[in-house]
């Protein structure tokens, strides 16, 4: 089972909107990740999962909590505060859940580096 990430790293729809507007985008192998530097104490993330990637809910919500458990077991890997949204890519849906949390570190990784 899945643990939600704190309401204090999540970002609201708004900032997700200011995020696609203003933020820097790098692109993986299975994610797009739209960031950008925040004036808060700790990063905060959104996960963006298009309904036509899959149609189907059960998937997009396995995925979605999948990626955020990912996110709140490692998001201490980046030293400095971002808003992070993880927009996820086609790709994805054939990984096995055991890799999808490499997945998500792999992008946590990079981000560290495009800002250490």
């Amino acid at each position: 089972s899945f643990t939600m990430l704190p309401k204090k790293n999540r970002l609201t729809t708004e900032e997700v909107k200011f995020l696609f507007k203003k933020g820097t985008s790098i692109a993986l192998r299975h994610f797009f990740v739209r960031n950008r530097r925040n004036r808060q104490k700790e990063s905060r993330f959104a996960i963006v999962f298009d309904k036509r990637i899959s149609i189907q809910s059960h998937e997009r919500n396995f995925f979605r909590r999948a990626v955020y458990e990912a996110i709140r077991k490692n998001f201490q890997l980046l030293t400095e505060p971002l808003d992070v949204a993880y927009i996820i890519k086609p790709s994805l849906l054939q990984e096995k859940r055991k890799n999808i949390e490499s997945c998500v570190i792999e992008g946590l990784i990079t981000l560290q580096k495009f800002y250490g």
